[in-house]
């Protein structure tokens, strides 16, 4: 979707207000008047859709027990946080990367999930259950997604959901996948003095709980 230059003539007192808002909200006037006037013929611009999907979010989570946003959306990501059931409750951030509208083609954004943690024990068990995720999808998932491991940090690409590509689909997706990688990663630490069954439960929750809603 292209953008263009076009000459306007509006009126003075008009455009003073128009400037005073923009630099109130830290946008340009362009961005300001596109969007007002997409809100006039009720069209939702790029930027727009970005900012009701992690609006969505923050709602979604809002409350949570263990999820929560920890950061405004910052250009096109944001961040949410949660504890591990673990010695130290050590926590992981998930970071959220949306790609710029419209997407022709590929993937919707990137997940990135995070600790802090400078215990190398629990960087191993943590990175154990990221191979045991990777391992899981490729079993299960018959769309490929594209993934890596680094230093604690998991990345994993995202597709659209499913059942649609508006803001509020894409953000229910969003939410869930991510409450589910928490509550898998969760079960996994949860019985962690146990390898085996850690492994079995994590893959018969993951069965249980994923679905069309939440496979992005």
């Amino acid at each position: 979707m292209g953008k263009s230059i076009y000459s306007l003539v509006l009126n003075e007192e008009v455009m003073k207000k128009v400037d005073r808002l923009a630099d109130e909200r830290g946008i340009t006037r362009s961005t300001l008047v596109n969007e007002i006037l997409a809100n006039a013929v009720s069209y939702e611009t790029p930027d727009m859709k970005l900012k009701n999907v992690f609006s969505e979010v923050k709602n979604i989570f809002f409350g949570h027990d263990n999820l929560r946003v920890i950061s405004l959306p910052s250009g096109r990501s944001m961040t949410i946080k949660s504890t591990l059931p673990f010695r130290y409750k050590p926590t992981l951030k998930y970071s959220v990367e949306i790609y710029p509208f419209p997407v022709e083609e590929g993937y919707m954004g990137e997940l990135k999930v995070s600790s802090r943690s400078g215990s190398d024990l629990l960087i191993s068990e943590i990175e154990n259950f990221y191979r045991l995720f990777i391992a899981l999808e490729r079993k299960y998932l018959r769309d490929k997604r594209e993934y890596g491991i680094e230093d604690g940090c998991f990345k994993r690409t995202l597709c659209f959901p499913r059942l649609g590509e508006s803001a509020s689909d894409i953000a229910k997706s969003i939410t869930g996948f991510i409450n589910v990688f928490d509550m898998l990663i969760g079960q996994y630490f949860s019985y962690i003095e146990n390898p085996s069954y850690a492994v079995k439960t994590v893959e018969q929750k993951y069965i249980e709980s994923f679905n069309e809603n939440t496979i992005i």
